[in-house]
């Protein structure tokens, strides 16, 4: 409990900086899994609307001599549809990530200021250059070009920096984040007002992208071997412990087993349909124990860092910038990025486990067998020395990278990624021909590029080019692909007139996406209008296995089962749906119309004075599927309701339909005050 529960020794203000960071971190994973598991919302979502189609159907009839007259009334079915959104940039979230990213300096900084001199220069150095990254001149600073900019930012950040280093060697870790924290404070107070680009705290975020990316790598590579040295520490800290050595082989080859049938899988070597390990919760887990991996291998590096409280500082920093920035790539869905992180979090894993093992039997394979406390010695090998295990393991982390893929296609993936935010953010301040420029600078590095295609696509629809649209989304379509990309390029075709090539791209979704509620409820629209009854009806019903569609999809099934003007009942079909909802219960009602069937449904009103068209058909349909019965009070408040001047779409189909009832109850001076 000690060993696990470090931070007790400590003096109290280096545990509340410990708490704080250990806050920050919570918070920067908790912003990561949300935008992991909800990608590629925000940046796309679902936009549902209704169509609505109107039918005549016989109210009643009379006879006049031989002749029969039919009174027709209007009979509406809703269709609901679901469409992709256009890209939503979110500034909140480039805000949040530029937070996580300058606490995270801040920390660094500080760290780096109680370093002796030749680290100290180094670490200021590199400093440097990453400023430089920023590309601060784009802010347009006036008075300050070129890189005048990055300096005005490199010199009070480097004098603050040597002031704590060469004079104030004494003042503690609290005082020297919070002098930099007020330093950049102020730094950005004076940009946010001098400068004459619009929000410059987006352009130093999105600019930030580089040196984020980097630390991000350099972190997964320093965790990587921290699941494997866990099971040394588990297996050796008890005190009866038994065949340690076979314990440690067999649960480190199953851990390597299943990484290698992962990568198998992921490179196309393996074409098995099984379930494989979530390479970012394996991130997680690898970052939560390198906390106390860094501490145990402080032996490795005291000589230029103590693991308590610095080291540790240095890697919940490092943590809380990594999910910081892994949170971004999959919030702004920029697959091209989030997919080489993918890659770097099953190679180093890989890598270092497979060297890790080596490691560990060539050092202690005795003491092992001797079922001996190796934990305690992990980091003091005397045959190969940690430095080696290291350079080795970053050796077989890239031949995993080269043997899937080359290395100049992960930079060129780097590069798009970066010329995807470029994009977002002239997207996002609506210029849309620099976007176009920057987007189409990411297709060139990397043309398997969902997020710049999706993006390009409505670009040329705001400028009324479908068939420009339609290409950006069929190589959106391809590579990397998304259910939203499928169903805007499927409409895009159909209301183009083109139903054929609509139902191929369909088709070709179905396949790539086999549980997708929004693809199979666009397949039963468009068989619906192809007039193919079996194939529209049992897509809508492939359409109710989602839960996202589930409504929408019954809602469709009734509304087909009306044009294609189903024999079985309404309000059976209804009842084997279960559903209460407004949807299916105005097409339910639609369909018994045509059946000329009564429906058991309640005249209630919801309260809302803005009536949806779903709502909208509701409300005639039950008043034509009612009109003997239906309650004089409920016509009063339907027609009401529909002379707000925010029902004016529907007042005229409101107020016909009440019409009828009343002449169908012998109201007929109020049916003709109506009309």
């Amino acid at each position: 409990m000690h060993a696990i529960r470090f931070w007790k020794s400590w003096h109290k203000p280096d545990q509340y900086v410990l708490g704080f960071l250990a806050l920050l971190l919570l918070i920067s994973m908790g912003y990561f899994w949300y935008a992991y598991l909800s990608s590629p919302a925000p940046a796309i979502t679902w936009e549902k609307y209704q169509q609505l189609q109107t039918e005549e159907v016989t109210l009643r009839s009379f006879d006049v001599g031989i002749q029969k007259i039919e009174v027709p009334a209007d009979n509406f079915t809703v269709f609901e549809v679901l469409s992709g959104s256009e890209m939503n940039i979110t500034p909140f979230y480039f805000h949040s990530f530029l937070l996580f990213f300058t606490l995270s300096l801040i920390v660094l900084l500080a760290i780096i200021t109680t370093l002796s001199r030749f680290w100290f220069l180094i670490g200021m150095g590199v400093f440097s250059l990453l400023v430089i990254s920023l590309q601060l001149e784009s802010l347009q600073i006036p008075g300050l070009t070129n890189k005048l900019a990055a300096a005005a930012l490199i010199v009070p950040t480097v004098g603050l920096a040597y002031f704590f280093h060469a004079f104030r060697s004494t003042a503690s870790f609290i005082m020297r984040a919070m002098a930099f924290a007020g330093l950049f404070v102020m730094l950005g107070l004076v940009i946010t007002w001098v400068s004459t680009v619009q929000d410059p705290l987006l352009h130093i975020s999105v600019n930030g992208y580089t040196l984020a990316t980097l630390l991000t790598i350099i972190f997964i590579l320093m965790v990587g071997p921290e699941i494997p040295a866990a099971f040394i520490n588990l297996l050796t800290q008890g005190t009866r412990q038994t065949k340690t050595l076979r314990h440690f082989t067999i649960i480190s080859s199953v851990y390597l087993l299943n990484l290698l049938i992962s990568y198998g899988i992921e490179t196309g070597y393996l074409d098995w349909n099984i379930l494989v390990i979530d390479f970012f919760l394996l991130f997680t887990v690898s970052a939560i124990l390198g906390i106390w991996g860094f501490r145990q291998r402080e032996h490795q590096y005291e000589d230029i860092l103590p693991a308590n409280p610095l080291g540790v500082y240095l890697i919940l920093s490092m943590a809380i910038l990594a999910f910081a920035t892994l949170g971004l790539y999959f919030i702004t869905v920029n697959d091209t990025v989030s997919g080489v992180m993918h890659d770097f979090i099953l190679y180093s894993h890989l890598g270092y486990g497979i060297i890790f093992i080596f490691y560990v039997i060539a050092n202690f394979g005795s003491m092992l067998s001797q079922n001996l406390q190796v934990y305690k010695v992990l980091y003091k090998p005397n045959t190969m020395h940690y430095v080696t295990f290291r350079i080795m393991g970053l050796i077989t982390c890239f031949a995993f990278l080269v043997f899937d893929t080359s290395y100049r296609t992960v930079v060129d993936q780097l590069y798009a990624a970066f010329y995807n935010q470029q994009g977002d953010l002239y997207y996002h301040q609506n210029n849309s021909e620099v976007a176009e420029a920057y987007y189409n600078r990411s297709v060139l590095y990397r043309n398997q590029n969902h997020h710049a295609h999706y993006a390009l696509s409505f670009i040329q629809a705001a400028r009324l080019e479908p068939q420009k649209m339609r290409q950006e989304l069929t190589k959106a379509s391809s590579g990397n692909p998304t259910e939203f990309a499928f169903v805007n390029l499927s409409e895009s075709y159909e209301r183009s007139g083109y139903r054929l090539e609509s139902l191929s791209v369909l088709t070709e979704g179905t396949k790539k996406f086999p549980n997708s509620g929004p693809i199979y409820n666009e397949l039963g629209r468009l068989y619906l209008k192809l007039n193919l009854a079996d194939s529209a009806l049992l897509s809508f019903q492939e359409a109710r296995k989602s839960n996202l569609t589930r409504d929408l999809a019954e809602t469709n099934l009734l509304a087909a089962s009306a044009h294609f003007r189903l024999a079985y009942p309404a309000d059976s079909l209804l009842q084997l749906l279960g559903s209460s909802k407004p949807g299916p219960q105005a097409n339910a009602l639609a369909l018994a119309n045509i059946q000329s069937l009564p429906i058991d449904i309640p005249f209630k009103f919801d309260g809302d004075t803005v009536l949806s068209a779903t709502r909208a058909a509701w409300l005639c349909n039950l008043m034509i599927n009612q009109a003997p019965e239906t309650d004089t009070a409920n016509l009063t408040n339907a027609v009401m309701l529909a002379r707000k001047s925010s029902n004016f779409a529907f007042k005229e189909a409101i107020i016909v339909a009440a019409a009828q009832s009343y002449y169908v109850q012998g109201y007929v001076k109020r049916e003709a005050r109506l009309t």
